[in-house]
């Protein structure tokens, strides 16, 4: 496959220097087309030079740079958010981004990230994913499917597949409908719970996320724990009871 094409969106003259340096010392699958520094210039640059992965900054002057989301009804570019505000790491940037990088840049991190756009690239599904963080940021809807990333690339899944999630140390068993061997996702829980703001899902324990629609009963004695549809034993800490009853309720 050919180096993917990249433009780089900041206002910051010297971070679009550093960006632009590593990118070409350690990320040779890619190819820097250009580099601007306002979303218009963003804009008529996408337009004219066809990038195939984006590198936006957030705050700038003007508009910021989700508005960028709003010029492109059917983007074919894929994203990569790189700011100094930790604060914007929200819930639908994991899912449907291909990364989230926050300045200073880590080399390894930005390696990781490109790496995982190359690979994303080639399963053609760049559009698909804006649509849904476009979707995800103005409220409209609400994520069905969710990109997963294990150590060979990424997985699609669907929500209404995943009965529940477990933490493994640095990784996450993700327990499938219709599976018998659990998922084995490179990415420790929490990160995964950020990316998964959806009104089916439910974290009865630190250690565990659960589909509220794979809940089959709720047993009182033993301290209280779920049963998933695939029999697991979910444990329920005593802090997050009234919040599972009111869920029930919800989905009821």
């Amino acid at each position: 496959m050919r180096n993917l094409k990249v433009l780089i969106v900041d206002d910051e003259a010297r971070s679009r220097r550093v960006l632009e340096s590593y990118l070409n010392d350690y990320c040779p699958k890619v190819q820097i087309v250009g580099a601007v520094g306002n979303v218009d210039d963003a804009v008529k640059a996408i337009h004219q030079l066809e990038p195939e992965l984006v590198f936006l900054d957030i705050e700038m002057p003007g508009q910021n740079g989700f508005a960028l989301l709003e010029y492109f009804k059917k983007p074919d570019f894929m994203l990569i958010f790189v700011t100094a505000y930790q604060e914007y790491a929200l819930k639908a940037f994991r899912s449907s981004a291909v990364d989230y990088l926050l300045k200073p840049l880590e080399i390894s991190e930005l390696i990781e990230a490109v790496e995982k756009a190359t690979q994303l690239y080639s399963l053609k599904n760049n559009a698909t994913k804006l649509n849904t963080l476009r979707s995800n940021l103005n409220g409209e809807q609400i994520t069905h499917r969710l990109a997963l990333p294990t150590s060979d690339g990424y997985v699609f899944i669907a929500i209404s597949d995943i009965i529940c999630l477990e933490a493994n140390g640095s990784y996450t068993n993700v327990f499938l409908a219709n599976k018998d061997k659990s998922l084995l996702i490179s990415k420790k829980m929490y990160v995964l719970d950020e990316m998964m703001a959806h009104p089916y899902l439910f974290k009865p324990h630190r250690s565990y996320l659960i589909n509220m629609e794979h809940v089959q009963q709720y047993v009182r004695k033993e301290g209280g724990y779920i049963v998933m549809s695939n029999q697991m034993e979910i444990p329920l800490t005593q802090s997050r009871r009234n919040e599972f009853m009111e869920a029930v309720k919800k989905r009821n």
